[in-house]
């Protein structure tokens, strides 16, 4: 019983690990090769904005992966995600909604 007991401890101070340091912002020496540039296609419907193309943390590479553009449906004024230098390195700040 006490052995199960330190067992369930365990498992849910990994958990509470994982679940925070997902939470922190993925710092690189060095920022991934900018990609090259592509032409936009035609908007899909009147409206419709083009969201560009974004890095997202992948915890299985360990690297910024880059995740092509699309449009959307405007929910507002979409501001662009950018790179953001700060004293551990670089992080990716992701594009929003305003």
């Amino acid at each position: 019983m006490k052995r199960s007991n330190h067992l369930v401890k365990l498992i849910v101070f990994i958990g509470g690990i994982t679940l925070l340091t997902s939470c922190f912002p993925a710092y690189v020496a060095v920022r991934p090769v900018p990609p090259p540039v592509i032409v936009r296609p035609a908007p899909p419907y009147e409206g419709a904005v083009w969201v560009e193309r974004e890095y997202v943390w992948s915890r299985r590479e360990h690297a910024y992966v880059l995740v092509p553009g699309h449009w959307v449906q405007r929910r507002g004024e979409w501001i662009p995600g950018h790179w953001e230098d700060r004293p551990r390195g670089s992080v990716w700040i992701s594009g929003h909604w305003r």
